[in-house]
């Protein structure tokens, strides 16, 4: 249990860190589709 919880938490710590960098890259990727496909 102690493992499965010290491995469950430092996966929420990484989560909580990329979010917002996976929201930018979101971002960039939508903007980047819609320049390239702009007629779909």
């Amino acid at each position: 249990m102690t493992s499965l919880s010290l491995s469950f938490t430092k996966k929420r710590l990484s989560f909580g860190k990329n979010v917002d960098i996976v929201q930018l890259n979101k971002k960039l990727i939508l903007r980047v589709l819609v320049f390239i496909f702009p007629r779909r």
